[in-house]
């Protein structure tokens, strides 16, 4: 079958479903009817196999029907093609037991053709095709008295009618649910693009939904800065190669500023508002050509997520960075300061942490004023920042105090670290400004705010004994 039931199925082909369960339920009864009506002539034989089918084939049907609809199961292929031969199985009883000219009911054979054609592919039509051209042939044949001539003729022409009708019927119904999948899947493309708030990570949950709205069997996005080289950030299926020529294909689109389909693959660029360019790459499966309407609806929800994220982005770095001196709030310390922890206790690895405060500072902002005091403490966070280790962190913590984290290191080695950073000639030093330092050593168990007040309390210590000196705590 071309469609499945379940989480990537349309609500339009649960229709169709109800649609195709209808047409099964509706032959039997037809069947019944048109036998109790023409109870004068008929064949007891045939009128008890028709009975007998039909209701095997409502019970099928009826089962079929629950387990699709409580379980959201897929549908099972030869199961469905049971039932059709089955509904081709009741019509012929009921022709041949019903009496009347030779084909009097063969419109019903119609009606399991059309539910393969709506539902199935190439091969379920020819096979319910062939089916019911030899089961129409069988019957011609016996109700007009075994005339060949008869019954090849109403083969041909009926066969060739069916035929061209189930096809041009499947090609319209494939492009009805292709086109309403695709829209469905640009719809739930844009709830969930609607609540991504980071760029690329939140992509691939939107990766399969690119693929079915550009009916592709594979999906990439190629993305990078304006001018800058494109790297892949998403693929469907998860974890596809990714060849170096599409780069090639992906920048010639962004500089045409246009799509390009070079009949196997598909390339379309979009240009973001935050200066990124984005391309996306899908790969056609055979005789399925994109839609343009829908390639540019798809890019222009991802050129939203791309800007969303950046927005966000941005205003979650305006939430986590002191404006003064650049360097990371206490907000940003503090989710940070957990992340070490948890990190020094599963890999039983030291961690340290230093508060550190501005000596007599006020006074030097009465004296100088608060312009000559900024300046000091943006020199004084550049100099901490440069003098650290990449994986460290150095944070201000409020006022004229900063807290460095210090993951892989004993409070020896911080100690050492601060008498070093205490002796820089730095302005602060130059203007006569030191500072005194409180570090703390993890103890394996106390929680983040215990090691913090810790560590304040040994600042707070060395600030008792003189200042500009640095105190470890026991």
């Amino acid at each position: 079958m071309q469609f499945k039931r379940g989480p990537s199925s349309s609500q339009m082909a649960r229709v169709v479903m109800s649609i195709t369960t209808a047409i099964y339920v509706t032959i039997p009864v037809y069947a019944v009817a048109v036998l109790l009506y023409r109870r004068g002539a008929k064949d007891d034989a045939d009128i008890a196999g028709a009975f007998v089918l039909a209701g095997l084939l409502v019970g099928l049907t009826a089962y079929d029907y629950q387990r699709t609809r409580r379980h959201r199961a897929d549908m099972d292929v030869p199961f469905a093609l049971v039932q059709l031969l089955l509904g081709i199985a009741v019509v012929t009883f009921v022709n041949l037991g019903g009496g009347g000219d030779p084909g009097t009911y063969r419109i019903l054979y119609l009606l399991p053709l059309v539910v393969a054609a709506v539902m199935g592919d190439l091969t379920m039509i020819s096979t319910v095709w062939a089916v019911s051209l030899a089961c129409l042939g069988y019957v011609v044949f016996r109700q007009s008295g075994h005339q060949v001539d008869t019954t090849a003729w109403t083969v041909i022409v009926d066969g060739a009618a069916w035929g061209s009708a189930a096809v041009a019927m499947h090609v319209a119904a494939q492009r009805f649910l292709a086109g309403t999948a695709a829209a469905e899947a640009v719809a739930q493309l844009a709830t969930v693009a609607d609540r991504l708030e980071r760029w690329p990570e939140g992509l691939a949950p939107c990766m399969p939904l690119i693929a079915r709205a550009l009916d592709a069997e594979r999906a990439l996005i190629l993305a990078g800065s304006a001018g800058s080289a494109l790297e892949p950030v998403g693929t469907y299926p998860p974890g596809a190669g990714v060849h170096p020529a599409l780069a090639t294909g992906a920048a010639r689109a962004l500089d045409g500023d246009r799509i390009i389909d070079n009949g196997e693959l598909v390339f379309i660029p979009r240009r973001t508002a935050s200066g990124l360019d984005v391309v996306i790459v899908t790969r056609q499966a055979a005789h399925h050509r994109v839609r343009f309407d829908m390639a540019v609806t798809v890019s222009q929800l991802i050129a939203g997520i791309v800007d969303r994220a950046s927005l966000i982005g941005s205003l979650r770095e305006l939430a986590m960075t002191d404006p003064l001196t650049g360097l990371p709030n206490r907000r940003s310390m503090f989710e940070s300061l957990d992340r070490f922890v948890a990190i020094a206790a599963r890999n039983a690895e030291p961690f340290s942490v230093a508060m550190v405060d501005l000596d007599h500072f006020k006074d030097y902002n009465d004296r100088f004023g608060h312009q000559a005091g900024d300046r000091i403490l943006r020199e004084l966070g550049a100099a901490f920042a440069t003098g650290i280790r990449h994986q460290d962190l150095v944070a201000r913590y409020g006022g004229e105090e900063f807290c460095v984290l210090m993951p892989g290191t004993t409070a020896d080695g911080a100690a050492t670290l601060f008498d070093h950073l205490r002796r820089q000639d730095t302005v602060a030093v130059t203007e006569g400004v030191s500072f005194s330092a409180g570090l703390a050593q993890w103890d394996g168990h106390e929680t983040p705010d215990e090691l913090l007040a810790r560590a304040d309390a040994a600042l707070y210590r060395a600030k008792g004994r003189g200042r500009d000196r640095v105190e470890t705590a026991a």
